[in-house]
């Protein structure tokens, strides 16, 4: 047998169970706000940490651009440069196979005193040959190269028939797939 006492009136027991319902709503709302300060917390702490990844990723990005830019500034100069380059080299003058030339046309016992150039290719060359005859070779072999053109000669080449001082200008024209001479 079961015996059970109820001191209390009916009236507080139904007070006293508000209170144990009320006692019980407070403790699963507190549990629920420390989960939502937890929670709060995690969220605003993450998001500090996506800012700070936001700002390194913007900072590098930034710093990339940078170099990209500065790469590509130095491919542009470097290319300009290559651009000059070959300006340059498109207008070199094999100028040793040029005299080289010269040279070959020369008969044997020519004496060569000067070569010159100057900027615009024109070529004056003085010399003295034994014969009279030795200065027409030298002038008729001069007229046959192919990269020379404007042949002058002074009626003085020929007016001693031996140890003839010479003098010649001429011009000197790059073939058209210059490879040197």
């Amino acid at each position: 047998m079961q015996v059970t006492l109820n001191l209390l009136a009916p009236d507080k027991k139904k007070v006293l169970k508000t209170q144990f319902v009320l006692a019980f709503v407070q403790s699963k709302l507190a549990v629920l706000f420390i989960v939502t300060i937890f929670i709060t917390g995690t969220i605003l702490g993450l998001r500090g940490l996506l800012v700070g990844v936001k700002e390194d990723l913007m900072e590098r990005s930034q710093v990339e651009s940078s170099e990209y830019n500065s790469v590509a500034l130095q491919i542009s100069s470097i290319n300009d440069y290559i651009t000059r380059a070959e300006a340059v080299m498109g207008q070199f003058v094999d100028w040793q196979a040029v005299t080289e030339s010269i040279t070959a046309s020369m008969p044997k016992g020519t004496v060569l005193d000067t070569i010159q150039v100057d900027a615009a290719h024109s070529i004056y060359i003085r010399g003295q040959a034994l014969t009279r005859d030795d200065v027409l070779i030298i002038r008729d072999r001069l007229e046959s190269l192919p990269h020379f053109t404007e042949i002058r000669a002074p009626l003085s080449n020929i007016l001693k028939q031996y140890d003839v001082p010479f003098e010649f200008q001429l011009k000197y024209v790059a073939p058209a797939n210059q490879e040197g001479v």
